[in-house]
């Protein structure tokens, strides 16, 4: 069995190539960006259809055509099924409707011992991490916190950028509130739940298709978006009590979801079931083909090369055309 985390993998090496005349079975795990299509995502994003039109959006590939090579290049090859975030599910082109599985992002709580709550403070400390500032909505955040702070709000900030793993974890230990995503309207993404795992409150943005993904009863962060995010941080941030709760519940939440021994179960019962399907693919037997997303990847390839990269595979007996 063969998990391709994130669909790259379709553009960086032979291993779909290889994987079925050796008989393996296989699922891709898709991320975000390897599958995103700006085309659907902007008709439910208002903000992410600015971004995307700016000319200054970061993931310049997120194109329909990019989406559709990558899944097409698993598909052809056999994969049977997908694992993916289901708030990237509208992404997702028809060839994988039936092949479909739900796996959440996971966390191993060991990373992310629940430290004490943070002693009071009257300029409490508000993290935004941003990987890709107008992805992220960056610019639309600090000019709402300048906003807030001129309006009298009293707090410390600071941007996570470019930073090593163990200092963000360091910055997550100390902040009072979080704030993420507020362009993709994707919900909850990884940094957002490992600063709920550490217990802290989340402000993020869920789009209306995407809300119900995230829905519990009390709620474990704050959905607000670009329009109303003044309006949230100004409630929030002074209530203490509210903050410390919210943390409380995101921590449960993970706990309960995304929690490594959790999601190991789930990914178990998905390989068994995939274990059970036979192989499929014009790439499951017979001739290999290379058109789509793998064609530059093996024209040219030296013999030499496919060999350390099929390991021992007989080439003589399958045609790279």
């Amino acid at each position: 069995m063969v998990h391709w985390y994130n669909g790259y993998a379709a553009w960086s090496s032979l291993d779909l190539l290889i994987a079925r005349p050796m008989g393996k079975k296989g699922v891709v795990e898709f991320l975000g960006g390897d599958i995103r299509n700006s085309s659907v995502v902007s008709r439910l994003s208002p903000y992410y259809a600015q971004a995307w039109n700016s000319g200054r959006y970061e993931c310049p590939e997120e194109t329909a055509e990019h989406s559709r090579n990558i899944q097409e290049s698993f598909l052809q090859f056999g994969v049977r099924s997908v694992l993916s975030h289901p708030q990237l599910d509208c992404n997702l082109i028809e060839g994988w409707k039936q092949r479909f599985h739900d796996v959440r992002v996971r966390i191993d709580l060991d990373e992310f011992p629940l430290p004490a709550p943070n002693a009071a403070t009257e300029q409490p400390l508000l993290v935004h991490m941003t990987t890709a500032q107008v992805c992220k909505g960056t610019p639309q955040v600090e000019r709402t916190l300048e906003g807030l702070r001129q309006g009298g709000l009293k707090f410390r900030y600071q941007r996570l950028e470019g930073l090593t793993r163990t200092q963000v974890k360091g910055w997550l230990t100390k902040c009072d509130l979080f704030l993420d995503n507020f362009v993709l309207g994707e919900g909850l993404p990884v940094g957002a739940i490992e600063a709920m795992a550490m217990g802290k409150p989340v402000i993020s943005y869920s789009r209306p298709d995407v809300a119900p993904l995230w829905e519990r009863e009390p709620a474990v962060y704050l959905n607000a978006s670009l329009d109303d995010l003044s309006e949230a941080i100004s409630s929030l941030l002074p209530d203490r009590e509210r903050r410390l709760e919210l943390g409380r519940l995101g921590r449960k939440y993970v706990e309960e979801v995304h929690e490594t021994k959790v999601q190991a179960k789930r990914l178990k019962s998905i390989y068994q079931q995939v274990d059970k399907m036979g192989l499929q693919g014009s790439g499951a037997k017979g001739n290999l083909r290379t058109d789509g997303a793998l064609r530059g990847h093996i024209v040219g390839t030296p013999k030499r090369s496919l060999q350390r990269w099929c390991v021992r595979l007989p080439l003589e007996e399958h045609e790279l055309s």
